[in-house]
């Protein structure tokens, strides 16, 4: 059973991703453990607050993960951009990290299957239009979900399991190029931990 550190640059991320790897990992005949570290503070704490969770790994005489997965959003820097980022912050790991870089945000990779919305919230989405300002997307998820008229406490939160579960996979690949780089890796992952 493979062992993910997950540092991830929120709440939504964490269910996201986390759901996403399950999903994944029951595909490939696994289980997963996942271990999650959310950044306080958001955007602008990410890249420090990384550094220091990968000091505290590199302190451990054996690693405590097969891997660690990064999840941050490219915030209309482009996904290569944030990348090249988050590399340089990793400095000589010792454990493969897989990295997700939304772009430019998470929550336009919950408006891409208007199927699978529709099955977790009973309404499909419109698509979004590609905008590269801050919280555009986080908001028009809200408005999607308000016009299903369903509960909503968490701005969408409480529906990302079931819109994973029911995401089409392989199309959502095609639709968004971040999206389908990071489950490509996280599909080799999963593919050669099980030849171990």
């Amino acid at each position: 059973m493979p062992s993910l550190g997950l540092f991830v640059e929120d709440v939504f991320h964490e269910r996201f991703i986390s759901q996403l790897l399950r999903r994944t990992a029951e595909e490939h005949n696994q289980t997963v453990t996942l271990e999650p570290r959310s950044v306080r503070g958001g955007h602008g704490r990410v890249l420090h607050e990384l550094k220091e969770y990968l000091r505290d790994l590199q302190s451990y005489r054996e690693q405590p993960y097969d891997a660690i997965i990064v999840a941050v959003d490219a915030n209309c820097k482009t996904a290569p951009i944030k990348q090249r980022e988050i590399k340089e912050a990793l400095g000589e790991m010792r454990t493969e990290v897989i990295i997700a870089t939304p772009d430019p945000h998470i929550e336009r990779w919950m408006l891409l299957d208007a199927a699978a919305f529709k099955k977790a919230v009973g309404r499909g989405c419109a698509t979004p239009p590609e905008k590269c300002e801050r919280d555009f997307y986080k908001n028009f998820l809200r408005q999607e979900i308000a016009r299903a008229e369903v509960p909503a406490l968490l701005g969408g939160l409480e529906y990302v399991e079931d819109f994973i579960n029911e995401l089409d996979l392989s199309r959502m690949s095609r639709a968004d190029r971040s999206f389908g780089d990071f489950l490509n890796k996280v599909h080799s992952f999963f593919k050669r931990h099980r030849r171990k």
